[in-house]
């Protein structure tokens, strides 16, 4: 197992989660479920993460962004350095699409992905 995706409820629960990684060699990924969820905005996973293990980061869930009114493109660009996974969807009218045929911008999000250097 390489990394566990997470959403700690509290700023107390990040210190056992990070103590944790460390400890077992494994990483955590913040998931960004959509509102009304704490971790709904890139910022908010960003300031909980910031200052952290280089174990911790996030876990981009770009099918949720546009559910909350985001851009994932955009966020994809506010979390570069810090993605660990991502749960890679494309969709239309909040739901799930196969890439490239909803309204996400798939083709921008690979680019964005690339641009990033980002390898799984």
């Amino acid at each position: 197992m390489k990394t566990i995706t997470c959403e700690p409820a509290d700023r107390a629960a990040w210190d056992v989660v990070e103590k944790l990684t460390d400890e077992f060699e494994v990483n955590a990924a913040c998931h960004n479920h959509p509102k009304p969820s704490h971790y709904w905005n890139p910022d908010t996973v960003l300031e909980a993460i910031k200052g952290r293990s280089a174990r911790i980061g996030c876990c981009a869930d770009t099918g949720h962004w546009p559910r909350s009114g985001l851009n994932p493109v955009e966020c994809l660009k506010k979390y570069e350095g810090h993605i660990i996974c991502l749960h890679f969807k494309d969709i239309a009218n909040g739901e799930d699409r196969p890439w490239g045929t909803g309204d996400g911008d798939a083709a921008g999000m690979l680019r964005e992905l690339r641009r990033q250097g980002f390898r799984a």
